[in-house]
């Protein structure tokens, strides 16, 4: 009787349980998280179609944007880098002979050194920067 009796007990908690389980998740795979802005699918960019960013160029071609070394001068020199030729300001960094470094830079950004020892060649003119790889 015992046995009957915990079986039938065993037997209703599963169904009880069982009951509950599908509305649970059916109230949960409604549910759109937070994070998620569109669930719907997005068409995938074929390769063709993407755009790279140009590179190995100069600053006055449009879409020109990367690194450009600066420096590695046989003098002493100090440099400006003027962002959007001036509009967004500058930045100047010196160099010691050899020295270099790369900067990021884009399209329209201008550069311009001195040389800071006596007998450096006089101020360069203002010059668009290369792009490189």
């Amino acid at each position: 009787m015992k046995v009957t009796s915990r079986l039938l007990m065993c037997g209703a908690l599963l169904m009880l349980c069982s009951s509950f389980a599908p509305q649970e998740a059916k109230a949960q795979s409604n549910a759109v998280s937070p994070l998620v802005d569109d669930p719907s699918p997005k068409p995938v960019q074929k390769p063709s179609e993407a755009k790279p960013m140009d590179t190995n160029c100069y600053t006055n071609e449009s879409n020109c944007a990367g690194h450009t070394t600066i420096g590695g001068f046989r003098y002493a020199v100090e440099c400006s880098i003027w962002w959007n030729n001036g509009a967004n300001g500058r930045s100047t960094m010196t160099f010691q002979t050899g020295q270099s470094r790369d900067y990021y830079v884009r399209y329209n950004d201008v550069g311009s050194c001195i040389g800071t020892q006596y007998g450096s060649p006089p101020n360069s003119p203002t010059f668009y920067l290369y792009v490189h790889k």
